[in-house]
């Protein structure tokens, strides 16, 4: 797969105890939020490339089936998911720390459902959780190598900035969740069989 060397900044935003989480002004869709109790490393794994495979999320690619477990193990990590329809359409990890709060360490939606008005409703969803289960403080991250509207989505929740660094790292393009995946769609698969 392509490498750039790419410039990446990123903004590190927290929501105190103490300041308002602004909904959006949007009617919150029709989704049902439920969270992964029995969380498998197949499950974990797929939303992780699901959602990240667009914004080069890469640090995971490598994990073995081991490592996913390790980590799942993990009581201060939880994974909630959002539904529509029964599908998986997004989702968020969140990560307690006494000392730090809450972090969303991993946050976004499945590509079929970006632009549908869920993520600032989903951002809402994970605040909150993350408010309830960690002393009030909730942050997280995010870079310029994420979907272009992220930032904004946090601010306008009323996160605030509060660190930035700028490094150059080795971005992947052209990353894909499976062979053809951007294929131009309509055109039948010569190759795909029934039950493969």
């Amino acid at each position: 797969m392509p490498v750039a060397r790419t410039l990446v900044r990123t903004t590190y935003l927290e929501l105190m105890a103490d300041a308002p989480l602004r909904r959006p002004s949007r009617a919150r869709p029709d989704y049902e939020l439920r969270q992964a109790v029995a969380v498998t490393p197949d499950f974990a794994r797929f939303l992780y490339r699901g959602v990240g495979y667009p914004w080069n999320w890469t640090r995971r690619v490598d994990w073995s089936y081991a490592q996913w477990e390790r980590y799942l193990a993990d009581d201060a990590v939880e994974i909630w998911v959002a539904y529509v329809g029964g599908t998986a359409a997004g989702y968020f990890e969140l990560v307690g720390d006494a000392e730090d709060g809450v972090e969303v360490r991993q946050f976004g939606m499945l590509p079929s459902f970006t632009g549908r008005g869920l993520g600032g409703h989903l951002l809402c969803d994970a605040v909150e959780r993350g408010r309830s289960t960690g002393g009030g403080r909730v942050w997280l991250h995010t870079c310029t190598a994420d979907h272009p509207h992220a930032l904004a989505n946090y601010l306008a929740r009323g996160m605030r900035p509060f660190k930035e660094e700028e490094e150059y790292e080795d971005v992947e393009t052209g990353a894909e969740p499976w062979p053809g995946a951007f294929a131009p769609r309509g055109r039948d698969d010569a190759t795909a069989t029934a039950g493969s």
